[in-house]
């Protein structure tokens, strides 16, 4: 997963100008957030994450070995958005 997203950090910082938000949308980029944040020339841009699937119960999440990457990648982002309502219940 990581050098997938450090590949797409590399292009969004070569392309990224002053005034650009930063839109980042489903499960398999939730580390790119923190990735972008630590930038210097991404450290004030406008970053929001998306996720088009449902947050897993605590119980789940907490089972995966980079559960507090994870959670880091997320919050780090200015925004987070879920599908629906239902979707983010286990994120709350």
């Amino acid at each position: 997963m990581l050098p997938r997203q450090s590949s797409i950090t590399r292009v969004i910082i070569a392309n990224y100008r002053e005034g650009n938000r930063i839109w980042i949308n489903d499960y398999h980029l939730m580390l790119l957030p923190v990735l972008l944040h630590i930038n210097p020339k991404l450290v004030n841009a406008p970053i929001s994450f998306f996720l088009h699937i449902a947050f897993p119960s605590s119980e789940i999440f907490h089972c995966l070995s980079i559960h507090g990457s994870l959670l880091c990648g997320i919050l780090t982002a200015n925004l987070v958005g879920f599908q629906t309502a239902s979707y983010a219940w286990h994120f709350r």
